[in-house]
């Protein structure tokens, strides 16, 4: 089904209407596009003071659920003490709340099904960083935290947070470039008087003096945090290239030094510029609200309306300044400087070695229904056959190629778009990286000389259309958090898929793609190039993240456009027979039980099976977990895991990149018992993607250069994991507890004698010494879920293991007595951690 058919067939009418209520606007209807495999009901309402809300209904969409309740919920507590002490350990100490001052909603309003998903809401304020004013940076982030800090309804700044975390949710908050939002999810039934609450916080929030001290602290530790993140340090380096006061050259993160120290020296009261900011911006017309909650209720009401009613009641007195919304689209070629367009070679964090190519380009969200980021992202990011990947990866030259735009707040915005190629170098790459960059401005020219192809972006358009065809659901936080957002971005049309889906190809289609395809020229390009091997030569630093580098010119051979010739292994992908065309549901079979049943039972594997009879998508989820004793003996037998299963994903990429693009998803993770292999998409063609993995598990094989290149690639991944504190101290703690685990410290120590016919050998061993379990669930029949089993066996060819030769986990019970293990951080700097 093309995107035309999915428009004709499944629009919802959501009306933006007053439905008998003064306090909202009515507008003309308006037909939002939703999947044909969404249930739940939408409805879009526009308050009197320019709020504009989405809400979500999502009563119908579980299959299994009852049309009503059985009986109405108990009368809920009228005055019910929200700041009681917290039974869940991560929650805050909270202060007492006066009882009087408890929302409720007064009775039987509402009835919720036991056991159900959470209700949620996000409200999104179309305001973020670049609005911070130039003395001050990371205000907006810094009122962000002072936000949650109690209002005049409820001063106790704990209050919203404890009566959150009391009743099974959580909330928290994320500052962006242009955007401020704010998040929560809590138990369906208190979803009104949480809504109340969280409303006034943007109605009338107090923003106590007396708690800025302490969120300055906090805002410093999140800024501390961020220092082991090679991408937070690359983007404010990056940000330092362009024109002088641009938006994305400030420092949005802030800390103690930006909102204390240096407005103390010059006079300015941070306070006072908080509740500025906050009158200016905090307006009712620059937010947007989505609420998704499983609503019943016994009055006339739909559960819409119901909702709608809570919306207008709770959220109508956020006050509205009448100000223009602050936007940047004035702000034009940021980054058309001369530093710019250099060669910078930077020390990273991590013990890492990446080059960055970026161009940065006008603002392309109007052009959002063709994307033409995501198609030219799309071609260079492929890691099929003919693509860069491909060629670099032949080289031992790269490891990763990553490109395109993520579309977050800073890759675009309404200052530009950013295009980006992140390729994860070897070590041979580093040495090599001026060839590596031909590479890719080669791919390039190709991609001028064969302009915009309607083939490739029907192909991309069609798996597009497929995801959204039979889109699944998703956390409620999670997507009122993604709508909230979106309702700043796109058409009320295209509130839930205008972020992906693709409409179809026109002649603008093909003159915005060739348009941003010759906007990525070498003379236009910046350069970064990211190793520890920089340090010694490294004579400049980054203010703010102390980040060292070395700034040099581009190599003339570098620059000329004419000069890059692609070489004969760069084309463009083949079709994708990959790509799913049978969405039909399989009969329903008379093994069907609500429990997983047990429908293979040898020495040698077993295997679970349930067919969906719930969901009703043509998608199946396969996992086997491969059990082997060889695995659990040393940390020197789990560095070796974890080598085998880095080895098999690189020689998987070129080949089962196609399945990825058709959405079969594919992992493996390994287990102190072995690995655990996890497929999941459209039923139609998992098979195939099934016996690709175990031909490569069968034959598995791996040529020295890539041995080393491989092994030398996990020691950076051990070491980049501990050296942040949290992870450290999670492995430590795991070592203590189970009695077969080792940190990556241990597993680290291995790795420098290990040689190629150590893995070998484990390897042959895991295979034949192993034991298969596995589970099949979805769209597949009781013979289908066997021939996978018989493809994972056929190709393990795994001897009968007695059951005492099986792995089991085991846990150490701790003494009674509190104990304290001190570790010491392997990277300076960072702050003390308790795990």
């Amino acid at each position: 089904m093309n995107a035309a058919e999915v428009c004709n067939t499944n629009c919802n009418k959501v009306k933006v209407s007053n439905s008998g209520d003064s306090n909202s606007i009515s507008e003309a209807d308006v037909d939002v596009v939703q999947s044909p495999n969404d249930k739940r009901k939408y409805k879009v309402v526009v308050l009197d003071n320019g709020l504009r809300v989405l809400l979500i209904s999502d009563l119908n969409s579980d299959p299994e659920s009852s049309s009503e309740c059985e009986k109405p919920c108990q009368d809920e507590q009228k005055n019910e003490d929200i700041s009681e002490s917290e039974t869940d350990e991560t929650a805050d100490d909270v202060s007492d709340m006066e009882q009087d001052a408890i929302p409720s909603d007064g009775g039987k309003q509402e009835c919720v099904e036991d056991g159900e998903k959470l209700a949620a809401a996000a409200l999104c304020v179309g305001v973020g960083s670049f609005s911070d004013p130039p003395d001050i940076p990371g205000l907006a982030h810094f009122l962000e935290h002072m936000v949650f800090m109690g209002s005049e309804k409820y001063p106790d700044e704990n209050a919203f947070d404890s009566f959150v975390r009391k009743h099974g949710g959580n909330n928290n908050a994320c500052t962006d470039c242009e955007r401020t939002t704010f998040c929560f999810d809590i138990e369906r039934k208190h979803l009104k008087d949480a809504l109340d609450i969280f409303a006034q916080f943007f109605i009338s929030p107090l923003l106590k003096e007396n708690s800025v001290d302490r969120e300055i602290n906090a805002v410093d530790s999140e800024f501390d945090m961020s220092k082991t993140s090679n991408s937070v340090i690359k983007q404010q380096l990056f940000g330092s290239l362009g024109k002088k006061g641009i938006p994305m050259g400030k420092f949005m993160w802030g800390n103690i030094e930006s909102l204390k120290e240096t407005p103390s020296t010059k006079g300015i009261d941070l306070y006072e510029n908080l509740q500025i900011f906050h009158r200016h911006y905090y307006s009712a017309h620059f937010m947007t609200l989505c609420v998704q909650a499983k609503v019943m209720n016994f009055t006339l009401a739909a559960p819409l309306d119901l909702m709608q009613s809570w919306v207008t009641e709770i959220f109508s007195d956020i006050p509205n300044n009448k100000t223009t919304q602050p936007s940047f689209y004035h702000v034009s070629d940021s980054f058309n400087t001369p530093d710019f367009t250099k060669l910078y070679q930077v020390v990273p964090v991590k013990n890492t070695n990446q080059l960055s190519l970026t161009w940065h380009m006008p603002c392309l969200r109007h052009l959002y229904r063709c994307k033409p980021l995501h198609y030219v992202g799309w071609l260079c990011g492929h890691e099929g056959s003919g693509s860069i990947l491909s060629y670099l990866k032949k080289k031992s030259w790269a490891l990763t190629v990553v490109a395109g735009n993520a579309e977050s707040g800073w890759e675009h915005n309404s200052t530009g778009a950013l295009f980006e190629v992140n390729i994860t170098l070897t070590d041979e790459g580093l040495r090599n990286y001026e060839e590596v960059i031909k590479v890719v401005f080669e791919y390039l020219t190709l991609l001028r000389e064969v302009g915009a192809s309607v083939q490739i972006y029907n192909q991309i358009k069609l798996v597009e259309d497929n995801d959204f065809r039979w889109k699944e659901k998703v956390d409620p936080w999670d997507y009122a958090e993604h709508l909230a957002e979106a309702m700043q971005l796109y058409e009320p049309v295209d509130y839930l898929r205008g972020s992906t889906v693709l409409y179809d190809w026109t002649d603008e289609c093909k003159f915005s793609i060739e348009s941003v395809i010759h906007k990525l020229l070498p003379s236009n390009c910046n350069i970064m190039v990211l190793s520890p091997s920089f340090e010694a030569q490294a004579d400049r630093e980054e203010y703010w993240y102390k980040t060292k580098y070395l700034v040099k010119e581009v190599p003339q051979s570098l620059r000329d456009p004419t000069a890059f010739r692609p070489r004969r292994q760069l084309h463009l992908p083949p079709p994708n027979d990959f790509i799913a065309s049978d969405f039909s549901l399989k009969d329903p079979n008379t093994l069907y039980t609500k429990e997983p049943k047990l429908i293979l039972n040898t020495s040698r594997s077993k295997l679970w099976y349930k067919q969906d009879r719930k969901f009703k998508v043509p998608k199946v989820c396969v996992y086997f977990h491969i059990l082997s004793p060889v695995v659990s003996t040393s940390a020197k037998s789990q560095a070796l895991l974890d080598l085998f299963l880095d080895i098999l994903s690189h020689n998987l990429v070129e080949v089962a990149y196609n399945a990825y693009v058709a959405q079969l998803e594919y992992e493996f993770k390994a287990t102190n018992e072995g690995i655990i292999i996890k497929l999941r998409g459209f039923s139609h063609k998992l098979h195939k993607l099934m016996e690709i993995i175990m031909d490569r598990i069968d034959e598995f094989d791996v040529s020295d250069q890539d041995f080393h290149t491989l092994n030398e690639q996990l020691k950076k991944n051990y070491y980049n994991s501990f050296i942040k504190p949290e992870k450290l101290a999670r492995d430590v703690r795991l070592m203590l507890l189970e009695n077969k685990s080792w940190t990556k410290v241990h597993k680290r120590a291995f790795l420098a004698n290990l040689r190629k016919v150590d893995l070998m050998n484990f390897v042959s061993e895991f295979k034949r010494m192993s034991h298969i379990e596995g589970y099949v669930h979805g769209n597949y029949t009781v013979e289908e879920a066997l021939n996978m089993e018989s493809c994972v066996r056929n190709r393990l060819r795994n001897d009968a293991l007695p059951q005492a030769m099986l792995p089991v986990e085991r846990v150490t019970q701790l003494p009674v007595d509190d104990s304290v293990v001190r570790v010491k951080s392997f990277h300076e700097g960072t702050r003390t951690r308790l795990s």
